[in-house]
């Protein structure tokens, strides 16, 4: 190869490396205001526990469609994190 080929070549490599760069972070963006707007759609951990009393129990707190405890609940926490 000579000197114009391995230019060609990196010039190629690293074009391919920022437009996967780019392609993510514009990914990144929209993920992040769907994952707002699907995480502000359920409610809070009181909210839910005034919809179902009866789903706090002694273990802790349980689905109320299946009773199971293995559930992270992790949208009942809106702080963005």
């Amino acid at each position: 190869m000579t000197f114009n080929q391995y230019t060609t070549c990196f010039l190629v490599v690293i074009s391919i490396i920022l437009l996967y760069r780019t392609c993510v972070f514009i990914e990144r963006i929209f993920y992040k205001s769907k994952a707002k707007k699907w995480r502000n759609a359920y409610p809070t951990l009181d909210e839910y526990l005034s919809i179902y009393p009866y789903c706090k129990t002694d273990k802790g707190i349980k689905c109320f469609n299946c009773s199971s405890f293995q559930r992270k609940f992790f949208w009942w926490d809106r702080s963005g994190k």
